[in-house]
């Protein structure tokens, strides 16, 4: 039976990575706008009103202009911003905190 419960968890792990990938590819899911929580590496360029952002484990920093309305405080070294983005995280712009409340 030890066997059998094996073979059964590795075919859900084939799997689960399967059908995350087909949804994430799916066009439909794939036109729609997501959003990340990602952490501000750089002050704010506020004459280009851009800043320069990481994900939380992966210190690779990309730049994304930044909603004119979010304050340039929230925008803080170390602070958590989210990003709203369709197709790639490069296309992404940064439009709240990481609260969401602004």
């Amino acid at each position: 039976m030890s066997d059998k419960l094996k073979e059964a968890e590795a075919f859900k792990y084939m799997l689960t990575d399967f059908v995350s990938e087909v949804i994430e590819n799916h066009p439909v899911v794939r036109a729609a706008i997501k959003a990340r929580k990602m952490i501000v590496a750089e002050p704010p360029n506020t004459t280009e009103k851009t800043v320069k952002v990481h994900f939380p484990f992966d210190e690779k920093a990309i730049t994304l202009p930044y909603n004119s309305r979010m304050p340039v405080s929230a925008l803080a070294v170390g602070k958590t911003v989210s990003v709203w983005y369709s197709q790639d995280i490069n296309n992404g712009i940064i439009m709240q905190n990481g609260s969401w409340s602004i």
